[in-house]
């Protein structure tokens, strides 16, 4: 075995034990980082006592609706005693969110999406919804 062989093997070996020490300290922080900030990782450390206390949306929309005529949706939260605040996101421009009720009167055949999202302290929760609208068939 000459000279350059032994420093070939010698950079290999070494480079080895480099990558096998940055694999695992990457894991070893991954897991780290995750038990200690769950939050910014997209995971929360769940309780059911926790799960129990968030609000939920527990009825739904209607789905289906004629072009011109009023849209109406409101949505029911529970438990109701629970601090929550409910907002509209990526909603179509003639859909609106007043005093707890979502409404609106389309303009347009089409299949529209909507997003309520649905806040207790530092939690939030978004469900999006689908609404067709259709022509009217008595015309």
């Amino acid at each position: 075995m000459n000279l350059s062989e032994k420093s070939f093997k010698l950079f290999l070996l070494i480079f080895a034990v480099a990558v096998t020490f940055v694999m695992v300290s990457s894991f070893v922080l991954r897991v780290y980082n995750e038990r200690n900030f769950p939050e910014k990782f997209g995971r929360r450390e769940e309780t059911k006592d926790e799960n129990e206390l968030l609000p939920q949306i527990i009825n739904k929309p209607n789905e289906k609706i004629v072009v011109g005529e009023e849209f109406v949706f409101i949505p029911r939260v529970a438990p109701s005693d629970t601090d929550f605040n409910l907002n509209l996101l990526q909603s179509p421009d003639w859909m609106v969110f007043q005093e707890g009720v979502i409404r609106g009167i389309p303009t347009e055949i089409g299949v529209f999406d909507y997003t309520v999202r649905l806040g207790s302290n530092a939690v939030y929760y978004d469900e999006k919804f689908y609404l067709v609208v259709e022509e009217n068939s008595n015309e």
